[in-house]
């Protein structure tokens, strides 16, 4: 069996720091089929997920996501929404979202790409201890 490597794993390439900072937002998201313990008990997950991650986000906010379709007819919506959450940083500058199919990271506060990669690792990490 073939192993994946790890793409927060790769070393940091040189860092040429960058003024003024050419980045408002960074994201990153990966999303995957539905998750069978996601559907079985959304909220106990929700809660082992962000729990894992309170220190670095503090706040949390329960949403929906809707599909929405633009055709030349009109827009009509999807019949069906997912739950999904969003935890944030206390300064609101780092944001963590997930769901049963998905789970991204963005930032306003980017300043380098190893940062970025630990703080996605952590939270693949915690999505992946609640569901796997």
């Amino acid at each position: 069996m073939a192993t994946t490597p790890n793409p927060f794993a790769v070393q940091e390439p040189g860092y040429i720091p960058l003024e003024p900072d050419p980045l408002v937002r960074t994201i990153a998201q990966v999303r995957f089929q539905q998750l069978t313990k996601f559907t079985s008990n959304e909220d106990a997950v929700a809660a082992a997920i962000a729990a894992a991650l309170a220190d670095d986000y503090p706040l949390i906010e329960e949403g929906r996501e809707v599909s929405v379709t633009l055709t030349p007819g009109g827009m009509t919506e999807g019949s069906t929404s997912t739950r999904l959450w969003r935890l944030a940083s206390a300064d609101g500058s780092w944001q963590v979202s997930f769901g049963g199919t998905f789970l991204s990271i963005d930032t306003t506060a980017y300043t380098r790409r190893s940062d970025f990669a630990q703080r996605f690792a952590a939270a693949w990490e915690a999505l992946n201890t609640q569901v796997l």
